[in-house]
This record gives structure tokens, C-alpha cells and sequence, in this order.
């Protein structure tokens, strides 16, 4: 006689999803607030760091193109982010 197939099976991956997510959640409650410091200085720069990249992309754009990129609204979007941090 075979045995009907268990359904707790079903139920393993959700309960190892779960304690994963709680480990995860309760990592970032005891995270270090100079890591997250030092975190959103390194964003604050790498945001900077496009400045020149931006200068670039805009001085190579075609002044004839159908289709023009905000490059003003980047500039803006980006500080208006790095404000925020």
C-alpha cells in the first residue's frame, strides 16, 4: 500500500523562508549606526562622482536628436537625493 504524500514538505521551505527573514530583520535592528553613517557618506560620494560623467554624456549629446535627455533634470533629481542622505 502507498501512503498518501505528506504535506508537511510544503510547509519546510516556508518555515526556513520565515526564521531567514527573522535573522535578516533582527540583523538590521542591531546594525551599526556608523556603518550606516559611513554608508550614506560613500552614497553622498559616489553621487558626486557622477557630476563629471553627466558633463560628458551632455557635451557628446546630438544637438539634432528627435529625442533630448534632461540632463538639467538628472543634475537636479541627483541633488535633490543627495539632500535626502
Amino acid at each position: 500500500m502507498e501512503r498518501a504524500p505528506c504535506k508537511t514538505h510544503l510547509r519546510q521551505p516556508r518555515l526556513l523562508t520565515l526564521i531567514a527573514g527573522a535573522f535578516v530583520l533582527c540583523g538590521a535592528a542591531f546594525a551599526d549606526p556608523n556603518a550606516e553613517r559611513e554608508t550614506l557618506a560613500r552614497l553622498i560620494h559616489e553621487i558626486e562622482a557622477l557630476a563629471p560623467l553627466i558633463a560628458t554624456a551632455e557635451s557628446q549629446a546630438s544637438p539634432d536628436a528627435r529625442i533630448r535627455f534632461r540632463y538639467d533634470w538628472l543634475r537636479r533629481d541627483l541633488e535633490r537625493i543627495r539632500a535626502g542622505i
